[in-house]
C-alpha cells in the first residue's frame, strides 16, 4: 500500500470514528490545485487541463471515504451564471456550475449533481443568501438529514472554514494550493 493510500485510509478512518457521515469539499484550490474560471468548453483543452489539476491526495481520500460509506459533496462558488454570458458568445458547448464540476471530476469520481451546490451569492442580486458557504453546507447537510457535527468541510479559504467551525461543522483548512495530506489544519 502506498504512503498516499495509507494517509487517505487513516484520515477517512478517523473521520468515521468521529461520526462523520458526509465530507464536503470546496472545488477551486481545494480539489483542484489551481483556480478555475468556473466554466470550461465541453470538448476543449481547458476541461482536460482542469482534470489534470485534480489533487492526487484528493483522489485517494475520496476513494477511502467511499470504501467507508462516507458521502462526498462539493460546495463551490462556480455558479452556472458565470458561464451564461460565455455561452452566449461561444455557444452551448460551455459547461458551468454543477455540470462543470461533475465533468471535471468524472474521470476520478462519480458524483451526482444533487451533491454539488454551485452558487456565487453576489450574482443573485435579488436574493438574500447567508455569508460564506453557509447556504451550501446547509443544503448539502439537510439533503441527507444530518447535523453539522456529522459533516466535515475542507476549504482553502480560512474565512469559510472559521465560519463553518462556528456553525458546528468539523472544519479543516487546506493550507496549500490543492488538497494535500500534509497541509490540513483543523479549526475549532
Amino acid at each position: 500500500m502506498s504512503i498516499r493510500r495509507k494517509k487517505a485510509e487513516l484520515l477517512a478512518q478517523g473521520l468515521k470514528r468521529h461520526g462523520i457521515e458526509l465530507v464536503v469539499f470546496d472545488f477551486d484550490r481545494t480539489i483542484l490545485d489551481k483556480h478555475s474560471k468556473g466554466f470550461a468548453s465541453r470538448d476543449g483543452s481547458d476541461l482536460k487541463d482542469y482534470r489534470h489539476h485534480v489533487s492526487c491526495d484528493f483522489i485517494a481520500f475520496a476513494a477511502a471515504l467511499a470504501r467507508r460509506g462516507i458521502g462526498i459533496a462539493i460546495a463551490t462558488f462556480a455558479d452556472d451564471l458565470i458561464a451564461a454570458p460565455i455561452r452566449l458568445l461561444r455557444g452551448r458547448n460551455i459547461l458551468g456550475g454543477s455540470a462543470f464540476v461533475k465533468a471535471v471530476l468524472a474521470p476520478h469520481l462519480s458524483i451526482s449533481e444533487q451533491d454539488i451546490v454551485a452558487l456565487y451569492p453576489p450574482l443573485h442580486l435579488f436574493s438574500s443568501y447567508p455569508p460564506f458557504k453557509r447556504y451550501h453546507l446547509r443544503c448539502l447537510r439537510l439533503g441527507r438529514g444530518l447535523r453539522p457535527a456529522q459533516v466535515a468541510f475542507f476549504d482553502d479559504d480560512a474565512g469559510n472554514v472559521r465560519d463553518a467551525a462556528k456553525q458546528g461543522y468539523v472544519a479543516i483548512h487546506v493550507t496549500s494550493c490543492g488538497f494535500r495530506f500534509n497541509s490540513l489544519s483543523l479549526m475549532s
